[in-house]
């Protein structure tokens, strides 16, 4: 039974309903084609909440005009600015959804949906284009169409991917002023998102998985975005388990592209990658309307480009080590401070089980911003089994018990952060987003994470795993010891050059027969030469091949057919081996 764990009384009496999510104000008017006087046809949509009655035309922020196969399609956004002389506090106001009346205005003054008035409304707004254009006394929104038909430049998806990885690139700069800046332009959806945002140097993905699957089965309309892909941009956005499609991928890169040159123009920062995958991000799913989003931090937490979201449902932070110390600092201090920085005032803090160390700096940190703070580090773990087609195990502490639950994804690891998991549904349940432990079985047996663990092929059994840190490497090879003792096992090893590559070879070696040693496609690889200077003492087989495909071709001629290949070291070499199996297989 799972039940709710006691909760700071200031945040009980916090409701959700601030929270919930609000969606964008269109006014969208269907017109004849070729026809100037514009016969009105369709309904009036109206988002948000109410607009006070002392606001005024100047306070209209932005109409866009687009015109394409006879129909002109228009949104305005409605900004009210704050009775101050602070223009921190000006601040956009949404209407909420309907379809029968729009409420424009005080609560008590609707707009009824009559046609020769909203017509008329239509051409006050039209006589109002140039002038409100002018109004310096808004947030700026930029509203991206489909442009297929109009005339226009169309949207084309690789020309985005050129767009983002040769004239962006792959720089990684701390700071937080250039993503709020886009997000500013795009009338800050970051704010009206209900976010769980999730840290950690390992297990983040997983725990976005299993909570986006939980919270599905609940019934919500989920987005979840991660970092980085395996294979395609698209793997970052997923809405209740499905990837964008390339061609909102591509509205959603152009539109960032737009906002990235209007930022230029004016002379502020440009954005860097991520921060304007993650513009995106904000933008795509606000747009579909998501009940929760999921948000996974891309480095680090205080300075990255997810942590503009003010005031999450909760903050979830999976486990802590050394990693990207080039970043977040050299020692594991450094590292748990740059973490905690996503704890937000007021906002429940959930903490994976974590060494008495990391647990103290996290749980004062939370201390700090008068944050509720969670850690599951007395519940009691029975494992009733734990083969490749999942594990089932049995969890109890003080505040649930919770038997034979089935959890599909693979790895000894998965159940520390399952654990988390289930800690964090107890404290959202208790905040007022019904989770019924149904949720939490079915979820978690339909759980699924690429990369991870994952089977790829069998006779030989062909295992992927994206562990690209030292503790990463610990984990994988406990799991080894767990599933294949006494399988003999073929180790496809390619490691990132600022990675602590000695330590994650030593780790590994012991449980592989043969080695081949590879490069992942990044520049920042591993040369072959110098990793096998690191694994000089290995007693087995090594080999090199630069080339991921001639190694995984390497492999399988040295391999029985009851033997393992696995190949782990880095998500880099992990995504172009899931590409290459797959075209192999279909070919």
């Amino acid at each position: 039974m799972l039940q709710a764990a006691p909760v700071h009384q200031a945040h009980q009496a916090q409701s959700l309903s601030h929270r919930a999510p609000i969606r964008h104000a269109v006014l969208q008017h269907h017109l004849a084609e070729g026809n100037d006087n514009f016969p009105l046809r369709g309904e009036f949509h109206c988002i948000g909440k109410k607009i006070d009655n002392h606001l005024t035309d100047a306070q209209l922020i932005r109409l866009c005009k687009v015109l394409h196969s006879g129909t002109v399609r228009l949104q305005l956004i409605f900004c009210q600015r704050q009775h101050t002389d602070n223009p921190v506090h000006r601040r956009t106001n949404f209407m909420r959804h309907t379809r029968k009346e729009g409420c424009f205005g005080a609560a008590s003054s609707c707009i009824r949906q009559d046609t020769l008035f909203f017509w008329n409304l239509f051409k006050v707004i039209i006589n109002l284009f140039n002038f409100i254009k002018s109004v310096a006394e808004f947030h700026s929104f930029v509203i991206m169409e489909d442009r297929q038909n109009s005339g226009g430049e169309p949207v084309n998806y690789q020309e985005c991917i050129h767009y983002l990885e040769e004239d962006v690139g792959f720089s990684s700069i701390p700071g937080l002023e250039r993503i709020q800046y886009l997000c500013d332009l795009l009338g800050n959806p970051e704010q009206r998102l209900p976010v769980i945002h999730v840290a950690g140097t390992n297990g983040k993905g997983s725990a976005v998985a299993m909570l986006s699957s939980i919270l599905k089965e609940a019934g919500y309309r989920v987005g979840a975005y991660t970092s980085p892909h395996l294979e395609r941009y698209n793997e970052r956005y997923l809405l209740n388990g499905a990837e964008i499609s390339d061609d909102d991928f591509a509205k959603e890169i152009t539109l960032m592209r737009q906002l990235c040159e209007k930022l230029a123009a004016e002379g502020k920062p440009v954005p860097t990658l991520f921060e304007i995958t993650t513009g995106a991000a904000f933008h795509y799913f606000y747009e579909k309307q998501v009940d929760v989003l999921i948000l996974e931090v891309g480095l680090g937490g205080r300075f990255d480009a997810t942590n503009v979201v003010p005031h999450p449902l909760l903050s979830l932070i999976m486990s802590i080590s050394i990693d990207h110390t080039d970043f977040l600092g050299d020692t594991i201090e450094k590292i748990a401070m740059e973490k905690s920085g996503i704890i937000k005032k007021n906002c429940p803090v959930v903490l994976y089980s974590q060494a008495e160390l990391v647990y103290n700096i996290i749980k004062d940190a939370a201390a700090r911003m008068d944050a509720p703070f969670y850690c599951l580090n007395d519940a009691k773990i029975r494992v009733a089994s734990q083969t490749l087609e999942g594990t089932v195990f049995s969890v109890k502490n003080k505040c649930f018990s919770l038997e034979n639950l089935e959890l599909s994804l693979l790895g000894t690891y998965q159940l520390e952060n399952c654990l988390a998991v289930l800690e964090a549904c107890l404290v959202l349940n208790k905040n007022g987003l019904s989770i019924p432990e149904g949720a939490i079985r079915n979820g978690l047996k339909n759980a699924r994470w690429a990369g991870r663990m994952e089977l790829c092929g069998k006779a030989p059994l062909v295992i992927l795993d994206g562990a690209h840190n030292a503790d990463g490497i610990r984990q994988l090879a406990n799991s080894l010891s767990v599933y294949f003792k006494e399988k003999k096992v073929t180790l496809i090893l390619g490691i990132l050059g600022d990675k602590e590559y000695r330590r994650m070879a030593e780790q590994i070696l012991p449980f592989a027969e043969t080695v081949i040693l590879t490069e992942p496609h990044s520049e920042r690889r591993l040369d072959v030469f110098s990793l096998a200077r690191s694994v000089s003492d290995f007693s087995g087989t090594v080999e090199m091949e630069k080339e991921i495909e001639a190694a995984y071709e390497r492999a399988r001629t040295l391999t029985p057919q009851d033997g393992i290949i696995l190949c782990c070291g880095s998500l880099y070499m992990i995504g172009a081996m899931r590409t290459y199996l797959k075209h192999r297989k279909n070919s």
